[in-house]
């Protein structure tokens, strides 16, 4: 479970509890900066694991931005940092070895010092664009 390696995993299990792993993961964008990269991730909310005030004011999706922070040996195939992802993290020694597959084709991997969590918000979606 790739929530377990989030350095500051008390903003996440405060909201969703110790073992919830989002099954439906979209990335909205990628930002890299510096030796990070943050990517904005979405996904429905499973009223199981989700705060009862998400359910009463009926928001379906929330979103959070995922920091992999201090990348060492980055490789990106097929680049495409857009739709669904999922996400495989492996902790060796100090670092976190990451792999990510997004829209099934693209894959990223790299090596990452920290990995982070921030701005967990929950919202209606209508999907209407």
């Amino acid at each position: 479970m790739w929530t377990a390696f989030i350095a500051n995993n008390r903003t996440w299990t405060s909201i969703f509890g110790e073992n919830y792993n989002p099954q439906e993961l979209s990335i909205s964008y990628a930002t890299l900066k510096d030796q990070s990269i943050t990517l904005k991730l979405n996904s429905p909310i499973d009223p199981k694991n989700a705060p009862i005030k998400w359910i009463e004011k009926d928001y379906n999706e929330f979103e959070f931005e995922l920091l992999l922070e201090q990348i060492h040996l980055l490789d990106i195939s097929n680049f495409n940092f857009y739709g669904p992802i999922r996400i495989a993290i492996e902790k060796n020694l100090s670092e976190h070895k990451i792999h990510l597959t997004i829209s099934d084709r693209c894959t990223v991997n790299c090596k990452a010092d920290g990995i982070f969590i921030s701005n967990i918000n929950a919202y209606h979606n209508d999907y209407s664009e």
